[in-house]
């Protein structure tokens, strides 16, 4: 038996290991997931762990997803009196997230999927893919990406649409060209312009590296403990870590 069907027999033993989504080989696979929240200027190059917590769809106690989510967002947004931009990926666009923060008058930038449908300032219903086919995007702008340590540059298009409903809060919709062969579209409750939504969103590619390098250089998915609370208390451990190395060190 080798190294690999050690930690896969060891693996099975794990407690409360769940369906999760292995966004590094993008396949099902079984594991914990984690809600991790990371500070960050936008022309700034450090980043700030902020928030670390490992949970298990099938341990008792858990709600939900949405839940995790929120609760991280709200002891946050408690720790820092309430500043800050919040922003996320895909999977923040679901009503019940964007309907809480937006309750809570927390500014934010979510991005959104072209199927999620909204009502316009004439009160039409339609998917967001036709509202950013119908929009306009004359201002042009040149950005570089820094992404897997690769610098790419883009030259990309912007437009935007305001006073957009979904489910029920009034949003702004950044139409952004360029990026691949369909527009990405920035969801926000903020007066900010075009090109600043579409800043605060690409810092959170920052974010992500450092979601990586916490990965990669601890070893984080090959971690073999049989209890949950024990996995939960290395994420925690973890997190300590990358703070000290990020904020202390400014590694």
């Amino acid at each position: 038996m080798d190294l690999s069907d050690i930690r896969k027999e060891f693996a099975k033993k794990m407690e409360h290991m769940d369906g999760i989504w292995d966004g590094s080989r993008h396949e099902k696979a079984k594991g914990y997931w984690i809600c991790e929240i990371v500070g960050a200027e936008v022309n700034g190059n450090e980043v700030t762990p902020l928030y670390s917590k490992a949970y298990s769809q099938s341990a008792t106690g858990f709600v939900s997803e949405n839940f995790q989510i929120l609760d991280a967002v709200n002891k946050v947004y408690e720790a820092t009196k309430g500043n800050g931009i919040l922003t996320m990926d895909r999977g923040g666009a679901r009503p019940e997230i964007i309907e809480n923060i937006d309750k809570k008058r927390r500014s934010f930038v979510i991005r959104m999927r072209g199927d999620r449908h909204v009502v316009d300032c004439r009160g039409n219903k339609q998917s967001l893919a036709e509202l950013a086919r119908k929009t306009r995007c004359p201002i042009s702008h040149e950005i570089e990406v820094n992404r897997d340590g690769k610098i790419k540059r883009y030259t990309i298009c912007l437009g935007m649409r305001k006073d957009i409903l979904y489910s029920g809060v009034k949003l702004n919709i950044v139409v952004v060209r360029g990026f691949g062969d369909k527009e990405m579209l920035l969801a926000t409750n903020t007066a900010k312009t075009e090109k600043e939504i579409l800043e605060i969103y690409l810092t959170r590619w920052k974010c992500e590296e450092s979601f990586r390098f916490l990965k990669n250089e601890y070893n984080l998915e090959d971690v073999r403990v049989r209890s949950y609370v024990a996995v939960r208390n290395i994420v925690v451990i973890l997190h300590a870590v990358f703070y000290f190395l990020s904020v202390e060190l400014g590694v």
